[in-house]
């Protein structure tokens, strides 16, 4: 029989230091405000603000992903505590055997 260990723990801090990352993630804003006037070619500014544009877009997409992984780890967490749970209560009951 093959044997799977998880840690519990290392799941839940993992959510955790994900969700974390999200926050700041969110809070870098739009970095490229105040650099476009600096820039001085409208062209190079014009693309500045298109990047800027396109990367805002892209890291509220990136964000959704951190968040869903860190639900998932969550949920994992909490599948394996619940099942870890049952399986010793299960396990009292039969009197260890």
């Amino acid at each position: 029989m093959t044997q799977i260990t998880v840690d519990i723990q290392a799941l839940s801090d993992m959510a955790a230091r994900l969700r974390a990352l999200r926050e700041e993630f969110n809070g870098m804003g739009n970095t490229i405000n105040g650099f476009e006037e600096a820039v001085g070619d409208h062209r190079v500014s014009e693309k500045l603000g298109d990047f800027a544009g396109n990367w805002s877009e892209k890291r509220e997409k990136i964000a959704k992903l951190i968040d869903d992984v860190a639900n998932y780890a969550d949920a994992a967490a909490q599948a394996y505590c619940q099942l870890e749970g049952q399986m010793s209560s299960g396990f009292s009951q039969s009197g260890g055997r």
